[in-house]
């Protein structure tokens, strides 16, 4: 029992680190993420930070994968609504699109810092965390293939790559640290632009 007890308490703080490394992200970016300050946040010391995860950079991948895995139950949640509704499949595009914009919008801050690490130079890449940005982009595609029973696998995956570099282009471009670069409106009529004339572009 006292084992688990242990198991369980380190888990408890490594969900504790993640969280509050979380925050620390959002006020200023994984250059705020520092163990000495994160130490003191969690009112730890700075050895149990490192023993928690090795490095900071693998706690960021942790912090990093949180934000994914938010964006990811907000996106099944929308689409599975719409999908109850019998919307069709340009629709689940916009919807796909429509929800990615607003999760970024409602976590600017912290969506800047995810996108920030991830043009950091690393030492390595965790598989599992290749695993997590791919599933991303596997919701597209399967999103994308039921324009078509026609489409070759090729030309799916062309498409698929096309419309998330468009959309999440045009989110990352008009929303930052400095709020909005033009209404929410304006983006998503740019967003819906795209979507649609890949969806007209594919034959739907």
């Amino acid at each position: 029992m006292a084992v688990k007890a242990q198991k369980r308490s380190l888990e408890d703080m490594r969900e504790a680190a993640i969280g509050e490394a979380r925050q620390m992200m959002a006020e200023g970016g994984p250059d705020k993420v520092q163990a000495r300050l994160l130490a003191v946040r969690l009112g730890v010391s700075v050895g149990t930070v490192y023993n928690l995860f090795g490095q900071l950079e693998e706690l960021l991948f942790h912090v990093n994968a949180s934000a994914y895995d938010e964006l990811m139950v907000a996106v099944n949640t929308d689409l599975d609504d719409a999908r109850a509704k019998g919307a069709a499949t340009v629709d689940l595009m916009l919807c796909l699109s429509r929800t990615y914009l607003h999760f970024v919008v409602a976590n600017q801050d912290l969506w800047a810092g995810v996108l920030a690490f991830n043009r950091r130079g690393k030492s390595r890449v965790p598989d599992w965390y290749r695993q997590k940005e791919r599933a991303v982009f596997d919701i597209v595609r399967t999103t994308v293939s039921g324009l078509s029973d026609n489409l070759e696998p090729d030309r799916l995956a062309l498409a698929a790559a096309a419309l998330w570099a468009a959309v999440h282009g045009i989110v990352t471009v008009s929303v930052g640290r400095d709020g909005l670069l033009a209404t929410e409106d304006e983006v998503w009529t740019q967003i819906e632009l795209v979507v649609r004339s890949v969806a007209t572009e594919l034959g739907a």
